[in-house]
């Protein structure tokens, strides 16, 4: 019995030893990459299949919506770009990182069950600049912080009251741009705007004023603006009398 056990467990190993090395220079069985079959294909055949599929996606065009208009874009002009050459790789580490019982384990659920990668996808951030201005910024109304604004009729600095406003969520932009190219798929994209808060509001600038105009009136120069106005100092007020 102690010698039938070993033997026993060599004749099980042994398939599936050779199913560990029968994809030694292959992709093991049962990987896609998004819909594409890459399981059982050589490195070269599938980073050539790959590279093209990376290629051909960067002239289909993404649908975007936004502020109640629509348009469609390239999705290379969004900066957005699919790395087949890391893709292939990701496809060929399968069955591969461990130990040759991790391995063994890895490549049969591949071939038993599947496995869908996604593509690696990467966005270019001065192309998505290039695009977010060309095609998204006039849909933004920044916020303006409080500040001092000069009265040119009075002559005094009051206070310029801040506002409230909206900008285009760019980190949600991106991740809808990424989670959409790993699936190599284009839909409709709604692009989001949230609230943008001033960083300074009227309470903050409101105990300036005084101050400022203070300083202004007590000033041994006598300040033009605009060119016809005039704003003197005590002391020239004082010499002019």
């Amino acid at each position: 019995m102690s010698v039938l056990a070993p033997l026993a467990l060599a004749a099980l190993l042994l398939p599936l030893s050779g199913l560990a090395f029968l994809n030694h220079d292959a992709i093991a069985f049962g990987v896609r990459v998004s819909d594409e079959r890459v399981g059982g294909s050589s490195p070269a055949a599938a980073k050539a299949l790959l590279l093209r599929r990376a290629r051909a996606y960067a002239q289909r065009e993404f649908t975007f919506t936004v502020g109640g208009e629509e348009f469609r874009i390239t999705t290379a002009a969004t900066g957005l770009t699919l790395d087949g050459e890391e893709t292939w790789k990701q496809a060929f580490a399968v069955g591969r990182g461990g130990n040759i019982f991790a391995n063994i384990k890895e490549q049969l659920r591949a071939a038993l069950f599947g496995m869908r990668l996604r593509f690696a996808a990467k966005i270019d951030d001065r192309t998505f600049e290039t695009f977010f201005e060309a095609h998204l910024e006039t849909h933004e109304n920044r916020a303006r912080d409080a500040s001092l604004g000069w009265n040119e009729e009075k002559g005094v600095f009051e206070t310029v009251t801040e506002r409230d406003g909206t900008v285009i969520d760019t980190s949600k932009l991106k991740y809808d741009l990424l989670h959409a190219g790993s699936a190599f798929r284009t839909p409709t994209i709604a692009v989001l705007t949230v609230h943008d808060e001033p960083s300074i509001r009227t309470s903050d600038v409101e105990p300036l004023v005084p101050k400022a105009n203070e300083i202004l009136e007590n000033a041994p120069v006598a300040i033009t603006y605009p060119p016809e106005k005039t704003v003197r100092s005590k002391i020239e007020k004082a010499q002019l009398k």
